[in-house]
């Protein structure tokens, strides 16, 4: 949400903060970066970013399935660790958020809800609930997309489930402002197959049942933010409002 032409005092100016910005301020030289040499970093971009006019940072920590910290719910990403599920020596995002909230930064954590890893990393990792699900079968609860890409099959509430209780434990863990969610919603840029869902669902027309599901998700997480006192939840749906409720399946009106 860019203020810079409209200077209203009750809107932001927020910048996105994404794991390819992140990646190599994270990792250099094949290795996680040394941690004073990574604190200063941070430092310099939070100062640049308020001297630049910005007052909200919507800060990357799931983009596939993954954490760029250590996680209960999903594996350390490859953008800080180096593989999907390595280890890290130290929590860069604790020293991201105070770095921020020391320069007056609102920090919301910024998730792609339903998009994971590839098939190959996920059976490399070989542990934790998204290797079992994908023990059953791809397209249980784990849809396969394209050069092998995974995604949570929205169809399955065990999906909304593990996403809330990805979000539960980042509110707990840190001082997050918020969380935000990006305009990943049904994979449809491959063939998507959950007609089997579909048929037992008890809807006649397969974009409503599509468009209840990720209902049921956002819904589950706007909740599971509001339970914490204060935080905020957002969602940044694609830029044309008008083929989202087809599309994507992402009912922007309704909500």
């Amino acid at each position: 949400i860019n203020n810079f032409l409209f200077k209203d005092p009750d809107l932001i100016n927020g910048i996105w903060v994404s794991q390819f910005d992140m990646h190599p301020i994270y990792r250099n030289g094949g290795k996680q970066r040394d941690i004073d040499d990574f604190r200063n970093k941070i430092d310099v971009m939070i100062s640049n970013l308020v001297r630049d006019g910005f007052d909200t940072v919507f800060f990357q920590i799931r983009p596939n399935g993954d954490s760029m910290f250590e996680s209960d719910v999903y594996p350390t990403s490859k953008y800080v660790a180096g593989a999907y599920g390595g280890t890290i020596e130290y929590d860069p995002t604790a020293i991201f958020i105070n770095s921020a909230k020391k320069h007056g930064i609102s920090v919301h954590a910024w998730i792609n809800p339903f998009r994971l890893c590839r098939k190959k990393e996920l059976e490399e990792y070989g542990e934790g609930v998204l290797f079992e699900w994908a023990k059953e079968g791809y397209g249980k609860r784990i849809e396969l997309g394209e050069d092998g890409l995974l995604y949570l099959d929205p169809s399955y509430p065990e999906a909304t489930d593990l996403i809330t209780k990805g979000v539960d434990e980042a509110l707990n863990k840190y001082d997050f402002d918020g969380i935000h969610i990006d305009d990943y919603f049904y994979p449809t840029e491959f063939e998507f197959n959950d007609n089997a869902e579909f048929s037992k669902s008890g809807f006649e027309d397969i974009g409503e049942f599509r468009r209840n599901n990720i209902n049921r998700t956002v819904k589950a997480i706007y909740k599971t933010v509001h339970r914490h006192e204060g935080k905020i939840f957002g969602v940044s749906p694609a830029g044309n409002i008008y083929s989202l409720k087809n599309g994507w399946y992402a009912d922007v009106y309704k909500w």
